[in-house]
């Protein structure tokens, strides 16, 4: 597709329900007003690498179920109204340019399933309100910002497959839950300031009846 500018997207309809414009060469300014459309359930921009625009500050759409801004040129802060987004499954903001502190409200989502804030400029601490995120399959926060201890939520995170956070600047101790989690696939934590020992594996089989 040839390169088409994103204010041409402005006259779409308000009943809309899925929004799917991945690797389109997409450029300009993407209209804010689309994250406000009333049913909006899906939104998919990824691969629009000359794409810009910014996380609304209020009336996101609160249908949203899948949000995936990959690979796209997204900046600025992401707002504690994304925790109106209580629909929310999936949510890809990486490679992205988003920066400063995690919102709190975004450990309301709790019906995520995947999340991937993977390269960009976010900063500070984790909170260990991650813990709330008890579907989560799929959670990615690598080459970021992040600093201070890594919360101990892995024993929350009971349906998680993979997870990362490579080249931060975590300090402290590796959280021991990570290292007892049955489901666990990957888990990447490499480029970090860890110290201390690696946690005990307590090796579990989960058919096993004792």
């Amino acid at each position: 597709m040839s390169s088409v500018e994103a204010n041409s997207l402005v006259n779409l309809s308000s009943s809309l329900i899925s929004l799917r414009l991945d690797h389109c060469s997409l450029q300009g300014e993407f209209p804010n007003d689309i994250f406000h459309l009333p049913f909006l359930q899906e939104l998919r921009l990824s691969g629009n690498e000359d794409l810009f625009g910014r996380s609304p500050k209020s009336n996101w759409s609160s249908p949203l179920r899948f949000l995936d801004l990959s690979s796209t040129l997204f900046s600025g802060m992401l707002y504690d109204t994304i925790g109106n987004l209580i629909s929310l499954n999936e949510l890809d903001l990486s490679y992205c340019q988003f920066i400063g502190s995690l919102p709190t409200s975004l450990w309301n989502l709790t019906g995520l399933t995947f999340l991937n804030l993977g390269f960009n400029n976010f900063s500070g601490q984790v909170s260990g309100l991650l813990s709330n995120l008890g579907q989560l399959n799929y959670l990615n926060l690598d080459e970021n910002k992040f600093s201070g201890e890594f919360p101990d939520v892995f024993g929350n995170l009971s349906k998680l497959i993979v997870g990362s956070a490579n080249a931060n600047n975590f300090t402290g101790y590796l959280p021991p839950s990570a290292f007892n989690h049955i489901q666990l696939l990957e888990l990447d934590l490499s480029d970090n300031q860890f110290e201390g020992h690696i946690p005990q594996v307590q090796f579990q089989i989960p058919s096993l009846n004792m």
